[in-house]
């Protein structure tokens, strides 16, 4: 099964259960946002080992921003390592700009859903 057809009925599951909802217990509004990462994914075109080695920096990138995220009070909701390097996340909306101000982060977009955004990588 795709990973992220395992993504949506983790969240599906997680909103049906209420493990899901936001906390407006820090003043601001829970949002849904793309966080696009600065390791690009594998090119179509390499070789195997090196296409391996970039895939291995693109994981390593987003698990350690994914644990930034998570200390932020972020849930994850999707990770996209191979047509792009993003990371999809619930967050308090006043916690964006200490989003933004992570190590490695390009952009933050809001999530309209969990299909990925649009990146510049792996095509």
């Amino acid at each position: 099964m795709p990973m992220l057809d395992l993504t949506r009925r983790w969240f599906t599951l997680a909103v049906a259960t209420g493990a899901a909802t936001g906390s407006l217990a820090s003043g601001g509004r829970t949002v849904e946002v793309w966080v696009e990462l600065t390791e690009e994914p594998p090119a179509a075109t390499v070789a195997a080992s090196a296409a391996a080695r970039q895939r291995e920096r693109v994981a390593s990138q987003q698990d350690r921003v994914g644990e930034t995220l998570a200390r932020l009070g972020g849930i994850e909701l999707a990770r996209i390592r191979a047509n792009g390097n993003a990371i999809a996340v619930r967050i308090d909306s006043t916690r964006l700009d200490a989003v933004r101000a992570i190590d490695g982060v390009k952009s933050v977009r809001p999530a309209r859903s969990l299909h990925p955004p649009q990146t510049g990588g792996g095509t």
